[in-house]
């Protein structure tokens, strides 16, 4: 049992909640990788995560977990429950890991945001991460919008500010009010059983990018923001990433799927979620001496081979127990600590783990999760990082654009600048609604690209022979992804939306070509994927259309809208 599809995932763990959650002790219940001497056997299990793990001679028979559930074996994990990670600006949570608070333009994902009601009860300012970018989908097609956590943009209640009576007032400002920059205003959010989201809608003149900062990354220090999926039970122990304001790009692997949480420490229970833990770089019981200058001696380890690094982070359990970020690789057997206070000499049998950076602290609220090829797979919303078990938590990404009615807006290639219109309701959705590039030379005049385009097409015979397809098709090509699970699964996993947001962009701009390649695939192989699917499942009509024009659809890689048009009248 590898793969279970969704929702029957859901539905397994939420059985196995109605048996777990009774047991005292026990706050979470999802689907992993189960764990022998903290290393993954990679069989799917229960991951259960508990307060305290007992002997189970001193439990009580209603307190023992069973082994196994419907067929899958039990995984009892001890870690700790979750906290709401807004950061507030009176508090210091974590000594020499500075805030990010640039100033950036174009602005992108990974970077401070706040509302300007975003004030906690004792009057502290509270900060969070812009994730990325959306296109609202619903009764409000179209629309700009960033992308962050619920309790990022809300104010001391929990309230969130959007625009009363429909656009009669905007909602509240969303930047950094404190100095004076205001990039959005609050559109919606959902803080509910499975998000903590909001959204807000990009005012006119705002400059973007969809990327994430990158610190790791070359010059620029920038990452597309691929096209976002759903997580599969089959993910599990695959490295995940995200970028915050506060600790910066960290990265972290799938604990489990499709599990339940709570009580969240500032927040609420919540199902349905991504655990994130902390891959362990060492893990040993081991005789640690305490030097001074808060510095450990470990004579049976090898720090060296095992590439500890600067900013790593060393968790110690026994009679001496905490977690301290790491200040300097003394030796193969030594390190430097920073401690809340000086750490007493003396020789101790402890457990020793040390573990990659922790995943997000305070101020990291409302980063994407992505996956290793940086497609957004969930949101970042908590995490409790006095253990590397359950170190972090985010909602899924597909339930997020589902309740808050949205689309991950992704990119192609890196730098890619972006303008935000006003929201104009009266203008067809998708067209002069989405952001128009920024680009040296010509660009499309104003007014509705859907009508440029088409009086574009109307000047060439081949011209309107594509702009009847159109409506021939277009009706059928949607019903086909929406229904049709095989299709969906092709055209998400070619990037379908990610190449109709190239073409669009390339009309826009004049200047600005289709990308002849998508994340080391080309845009020919990309296109036959996706018109082999839609042949299969298609109407008799649409696979007659598909061999007159495919060809044509295949080579629109490298060009730019004029030499397409030009290609038109050849």
């Amino acid at each position: 049992m590898d793969l279970i599809e969704r929702p029957r995932d859901l539905e397994l763990v939420q059985r196995a909640c109605d048996i777990l959650l009774k047991i005292p002790g026990v706050f979470s219940v999802g689907l992993g990788s189960k764990l022998v001497n903290g290393v993954s056997t990679g069989k799917l299990a229960f991951s259960i995560l508990v307060l305290e793990k007992k002997p189970i001679a001193t439990l009580a028979p209603h307190e023992i977990i069973p082994a196994e559930i419907e067929g899958l074996p039990t995984d009892v994990l001890e870690s700790r429950p979750p906290h709401l990670i807004a950061d507030e600006e009176q508090e210091d949570f974590d000594p020499g890991i500075a805030r990010d608070v640039a100033e950036y333009r174009p602005i992108l994902g990974g970077i401070q945001i706040r509302g300007a009601r975003s004030i906690v009860p004792n009057g502290a300012h509270t900060f969070g991460t812009l994730g990325g970018f959306a296109l609202t989908t619903g009764k409000d097609p179209g629309q700009r919008v960033l992308l962050t956590n619920h309790h990022v943009l809300d104010d001391r209640d929990g309230n969130l500010h959007g625009p009363s009576c429909t656009g009669c007032t905007k909602g509240d400002a969303v930047g950094n009010p404190n100095s004076g920059s205001q990039i959005a205003t609050v559109l919606r959010g959902n803080d509910g059983d499975e998000v903590d989201a909001a959204i807000a809608i990009l005012d006119k003149g705002v400059q973007f990018q969809r990327d994430i900062v990158k610190d790791d990354a070359p010059f620029p220090h920038r990452e597309a923001i691929g096209e976002s999926r759903p997580l599969e039970t089959t993910d599990r122990d695959s490295t995940v990433h995200k970028r915050g304001m506060r600790s910066g790009i960290t990265f972290g692997i799938v604990g489990s799927v499709s599990a339940f949480t709570g009580p969240v420490v500032g927040g609420r229970p919540r199902s349905n979620q991504i655990r994130i833990d902390l891959p362990r770089k060492v893990e040993m019981a081991a005789a640690i001496t305490f030097e001074t200058a808060n510095r450990i001696f470990v004579p049976t380890a090898d720090f060296i081979t095992a590439n500890v690094q600067v900013n790593d982070v060393v968790f110690i359990q026994g009679t001496t127990s905490g977690r301290f970020r790491i200040t300097q690789v003394v030796d193969a057997q030594r390190l430097e600590l920073d401690a809340k206070s000086t750490l007493t000499p003396g020789t101790s049998s402890l457990g020793l783990f040390v573990t990659p950076p922790l995943f997000a602290l305070k101020g990291d609220s409302g980063s994407l999760l992505l996956d290793a090829n940086g497609r957004p797979v969930g949101l970042v919303w908590a995490a409790f990082t006095e253990r590397f078990i359950g170190n972090a938590w985010a909602s899924r990404i597909e339930r997020v654009e589902a309740l808050l009615h949205i689309k991950i807006d992704s990119a192609s290639a890196v730098g890619d600048t972006q303008t935000a219109f006003a929201p104009n309701s009266n203008r067809p959705a998708g067209d002069a609604l989405r952001a128009a590039p920024i680009a040296t030379g010509d660009v499309a005049p104003s007014g509705s690209l859907r009508a440029l385009v088409e009086d574009d097409l109307m000047e060439a015979p081949r011209g309107r022979q594509i702009h009847q397809l159109y409506f021939a098709h277009q009706q059928e090509v949607r019903e086909l992804i929406d229904s049709n699970r095989e299709v969906a699964l092709v055209w998400h996993r070619q990037g379908g939306p990610g190449m109709i947001q190239s073409v669009l962009d390339a009309a826009r701009s004049r200047t600005t070509a289709i990308p002849t390649a998508i994340r080391g695939r080309s845009w020919a192989e990309r296109v036959q994927s996706i018109l082999a699917v839609f042949a299969r499942f298609g109407s008799s009509r649409l696979r007659e259309d598909i061999v007159r024009f495919g060809g044509e659809i295949e080579m629109l890689g490298g060009m730019t809208y004029p030499r397409f048009l030009q290609s038109l009248k050849a």
